[in-house]
């Protein structure tokens, strides 16, 4: 019980405003990286910026951030 309470607190709904094309274009960039559909893209919101990350164990790592406000 206590473990699912733990894994609920991390999905905060949060809205953030970033311009479409360059959130769409980062996305793309780092989704190179990803070896097939399956591979998440990560969002972690951090000062004025926006972080996206893939991380694929055969192929690598690729990360991109973008400015954001929240």
């Amino acid at each position: 019980m206590k473990r699912r309470a733990a894994a609920l607190w991390w999905h905060q709904t949060v809205t953030s405003n970033v311009e479409r094309e360059v959130l769409l274009d980062a996305l793309r960039r780092v989704k190179l990286m990803a070896k097939d559909q399956s591979t998440p893209v990560r969002l972690s919101l951090g000062g004025e910026t926006l972080r996206l990350t893939a991380i694929t164990q055969d192929v690598g790592n690729a990360s991109e951030e973008i400015d954001a406000t929240y």
